[in-house]
């Protein structure tokens, strides 16, 4: 990403920098890798205003369903996954055997409660990774086109972060914006976040 920067290759060092993040590395690289990553950006904006571009499309805003898989504290949502199992087993044995009475089921209740929900989470964050692909905008005003029939064209900023929805046949790639709009983009307009996190 840092070599990319200084060719002046900002969406593919947006692209570097983004599958950077993905391998959840430690503090202080992370921080560096942010900052880096919001120094490229802002460089992006600018040569988009300097074209006199319409950045509405730059709103990086993930959809909820990737905010929430990217918000997963994995690690502790395994440990919670385990520690809520075996209590609510040592709850239920206790009010099987009836020492443990009413308050034991309402304890082996929540226990279960939060672990459904904390397996829940892990498991959406895990299919958001192997399932949900994204790519970077590579080539300045890559063009967005109406896969099928005619349409308006969008000239999309170099650096704007897409999520792949499938490769076509014919090499263009269906795609969705932040902001939701989809459309086919050329394939070479186009490089691939890999997936790092497990």
């Amino acid at each position: 990403g840092n070599v990319l920067t200084k060719m002046d290759h900002l969406g593919e060092a947006v692209g570097h920098y983004r599958q950077a993040q993905r391998l959840a590395p430690a503090e202080p690289l992370k921080s560096d890798i942010a900052h880096n990553l919001k120094r490229v950006r802002r460089r992006l904006g600018e040569r988009a205003r300097r074209n006199h571009r319409v950045l509405h499309v730059f709103d990086e805003s993930p959809e909820l369903d990737v905010a929430l898989a990217r918000a997963a504290p994995r690690q502790l949502l395994g440990i919670t996954v385990l520690l809520t199992g075996t209590l609510a087993l040592l709850f239920f044995g206790l009010a099987l055997f009836n020492s443990g009475g009413a308050w034991a089921r309402a304890a082996a209740a929540t226990a279960v409660i939060v672990q459904v929900s904390a397996g829940g989470w892990l498991w959406h964050a895990q299919r958001v990774d192997r399932e949900v692909r994204h790519a970077v905008v590579v080539q300045e005003d890559a063009s967005l086109l109406p896969c099928s029939g005619d349409g308006e064209r969008l000239d999309l900023p170099e650096g704007l972060e897409v999520r792949i929805e499938r490769q076509r046949p014919d090499g263009r790639v269906e795609t969705r914006l932040p902001n939701g709009r989809t459309g086919c983009v050329a394939g070479k307009s186009l490089v691939t976040i890999a997936e790092g996190r497990r």
